[in-house]
């Protein structure tokens, strides 16, 4: 198996899970939802559930769409470069 089709099996479960779990457990969930404590210990910081549960798709979904799109252009530049230096040997 190429190393895209694990990052890609792995990904798209930890991305529904990114948004199902929350979703699942909203009616539990206050509403805006603290983001952020200051060093007291009492938070200082909030969002909407919407936007925390956009902020955490954002911020896992797209370096992985990046990474997988990055990887995949890296395997045919590798290739290219296996079939020169092979060619150049011989």
């Amino acid at each position: 198996m190429n190393p895209r089709a694990i990052a890609t099996a792995w990904g798209l479960p930890v991305t529904a899970a990114f948004v199902l779990v929350p979703l699942a457990v909203r009616d539990r969930l206050p509403e805006p939802m603290a983001t952020h404590w200051g060093h007291d210990g009492r938070a200082d910081g909030s969002m909407p559930f919407t936007g925390f549960v956009a902020m955490g798709l954002l911020l896992w979904g797209v370096p992985w769409v990046v990474l997988l799109v990055v990887s995949g252009r890296a395997h045919v530049r590798r290739t290219g470069r296996m079939y020169w230096w092979g060619t150049s040997a011989s």
